[in-house]
């Protein structure tokens, strides 16, 4: 068996989160197991670095699979992209060791939210932003994101009652003003984060 490093970017508009469902065929691994499958000629599934809700968009989401033979990497992301909807890309496959494993091998993840505060939103980025007029307090925000910043229990953030362990760390939060472009955006890197957290 060979491993192979994905990675992947989607908007997340129209998909029901990363996570393979039975209820829905709209989930990013879905559809990516399904494409890969027709192209490598048998099933496969294919292990995410971490599960992003519905309507998540991601630039660079890790993920690996193993086939049964070395394939040409370059061939298959270009038949992979031919094939995919619009809207999901893979931008890298290459070869990686076998114990590599795209959810457990992750050092950090991070997400970033950006908040457009003009009175009428970029007609560009409107769907990729939230919109807020009110005057931002960037200071005082800096301030409290300094206070999550480490290793806290964060079970308060989540409202899925299952995890084993809700205590999470937070390497780093950066609130950039981009006053010229109107907007704001805010950057969370830690070791995994909760549903909804």
């Amino acid at each position: 068996m060979r491993n192979y490093k994905m990675t992947i970017a989607y908007d997340g508009t129209k998909y029901q989160g990363w996570q393979r469902q039975s209820t829905t065929e709209q989930t990013i691994q879905g559809i990516l197991e399904q494409e890969l499958s027709r192209q490598i000629g048998y099933a496969v599934e294919i292990d995410g670095s971490g599960r992003t809700d519905g309507g998540v968009h991601a630039l660079g989401q890790v993920a690996n699979v193993k086939l049964s033979g070395k394939v040409e990497e370059e061939a298959l992301q270009s038949v992979l992209n031919a094939n995919l909807p619009e809207d999901i890309r893979i931008r890298e496959i290459r070869l990686v060791k076998n114990k590599f494993h795209s959810r457990y091998s992750a050092r950090a993840k991070r997400y970033v939210y950006t908040v457009d505060f003009r009175e009428k939103p970029c007609v560009f980025t409107r769907k990729y932003c939230g919109h807020y007029t009110r005057p931002l307090e960037i200071e005082r925000m800096r301030q409290g994101a300094a206070l999550l910043v480490g290793t806290h229990d964060f079970g308060g953030f989540t409202d899925k009652k299952d995890e084993m362990s809700t205590v999470r760390t937070i390497h780093e939060i950066e609130i950039r003003n981009t006053k010229h472009r109107g907007q704001l955006q805010i950057m969370f890197q830690g070791d995994g984060f909760m549903y909804h957290m």
